[in-house]
């Protein structure tokens, strides 16, 4: 499943592929400059509540699995 999540991730960050899922992921951008930004995080959105169901959305869960992939991962050009 997190295979499956990191591809679509990839997929719909770089590609624009598909729609919907493209506008749930949004990049992480910082308030200031920090050394993160240059390195292709996602933005993991808050939860009102910490049950299991919110944890579980794509748009939670997949920035969270995206997030802690290895650097030269998320950099690749070409899938």
């Amino acid at each position: 499943m997190e295979y499956k999540s990191a591809v679509l991730s990839y997929k719909a960050s770089r590609q624009e592929q598909p729609p919907y899922l493209s506008l749930s992921l949004r990049p992480y951008r910082p308030s200031r400059s920090l050394r993160s930004l240059s390195a292709e995080l996602l933005h993991i959105p808050k939860r009102k509540n910490c049950r299991l169901r919110g944890n579980r959305r794509f748009s939670v869960a997949a920035p969270r699995i995206w997030n802690n992939l290895p650097l030269p991962a998320r950099t690749v050009n070409n899938f």
